[in-house]
């Protein structure tokens, strides 16, 4: 199950963003395999676990490996989808012997919660600079975009309708 979910998980991000061009999957490709993923975990989960979940990929994580590693040049592509191999592997043997529950255990709430956090903001600015939002600057590092351009609006006031 986790070695579907982790599979998938860094393509189901490109799919959504101009990650995809720039990471090089095709876009059919990108929802086939997240979808199948998808589907295989979900009848893995109700299956082995009786449990009437559906499960998917997150996007947290999916962004990082995109955008923080693969975007950034620290990770090649074949690099990126064997880290995502290799850590579904072991999070699946951890799973299997029980040490995942000891190991959340171990972590302070606090990281717990921080790591969320973290990856919610990552996510989120990756989503104002699609939209235009969030653009780069050379003293900031970022700066507001053109808030003249109503692609800019458009996207704000779907997430303000999908919110509600």
């Amino acid at each position: 199950m986790n070695l579907c979910l982790f599979h998938a998980s860094p393509l189901s991000r490109a799919h959504t963003s101009d990650g995809n061009a720039q990471i090089g999957y095709p876009k059919s490709d990108v929802v086939i395999a997240t979808a199948v993923g998808a589907g295989l975990a979900s009848l893995v989960c109700g299956i082995f676990g009786n449990l009437p979940f559906g499960l998917a990929p997150g996007t947290g994580l999916s962004a990082y490996l995109s955008y923080g590693l693969v975007l950034a040049g620290v990770l090649s592509r074949p690099q990126a989808m064997t880290a995502c191999f290799l850590s579904g592997a072991a999070l699946a043997l951890c799973a299997l012997a029980q040490l995942s529950t000891v190991i959340m255990r171990v972590i302070p709430r606090a990281v717990k919660l921080a790591t969320v956090v973290g990856m919610g903001l990552l996510i989120a600015l990756i989503g104002m600079v699609s939209i235009g939002l969030v653009v780069p600057n050379e003293d900031t590092l970022v700066t507001l975009g053109d808030l003249s351009d109503y692609h800019i609006w458009l996207a704000l006031f779907g997430l303000i309708v999908t919110g509600r």
